[in-house]
């Protein structure tokens, strides 16, 4: 087994679980969890702390994602496989916070910053044109995540041509998904708040 693979799954994991939007509010002496959706997401600070609190959150849980994708692609003595698991870990760890008895955001912030590692900004920019223009036809952040959560076995396919690209898209798209199940039930009811 790859020490280096092992050493950085742990890493990635406790880096994405940095709870930032909790310690942002707890700075402004509020516990986001206890306000709103009750989520520590960009989204939800944003409710509560405007354009401003959703500009420092999401930066901060997108930079710890994608500083570490960066690092783990720069490292030669992981191979590809290994480097695309380990992308997963921030996101894991946002959703499944250890410092949150494992619980946590909806993981699209660190989701951008792990695309932005992989694909470069040009390909981040033209899916943020396409996320906003979702966004503003249907007003519902969570279906406008879930529809772009759908492209993203295509586009790891694209980009590395492989069976283990495919699926590592599929999971990024279930956890996703996974971490959007009350949304999910939302919507299908027609209860989810619009923006």
């Amino acid at each position: 087994m790859n020490i280096y693979f092992i050493v950085f799954l742990f890493l990635g994991y406790l880096i994405g679980s940095i709870p930032f939007g909790y310690i942002f509010g707890k700075i402004n002496h509020l516990d986001i969890r206890q306000f709103g959706s009750g989520n520590i997401g960009a989204t939800n600070i944003s409710r509560q702390f405007g354009i401003k609190g959703f500009l420092i959150v999401g930066i901060l849980d997108f930079l710890k994602s994608y500083l570490f994708c960066l690092l783990i692609f720069s490292l030669p003595q992981i191979n590809l496989i290994e480097k695309l698991i380990l992308s997963l870990l921030p996101i894991f760890g946002h959703i499944f916070s250890l410092f949150l008895n494992f619980k946590g955001g909806k993981g699209v912030s660190c989701t951008y910053g792990l695309l932005a590692a992989i694909f470069g900004w040009k390909f981040i920019l033209i899916w943020l044109v396409i996320w906003i223009l979702i966004l503003f036809i249907s007003r519902l952040m969570s279906l406008t995540n879930l529809i772009m959560a759908i492209s993203f076995p295509i586009f790891f396919w694209i980009k590395f041509h492989s069976f283990v690209s495919i699926v590592i898209g599929t999971v990024l798209t279930l956890i996703i998904f996974i971490a959007h199940q009350e949304n999910i039930k939302k919507l299908i009811k027609g209860k989810e708040n619009k923006i």
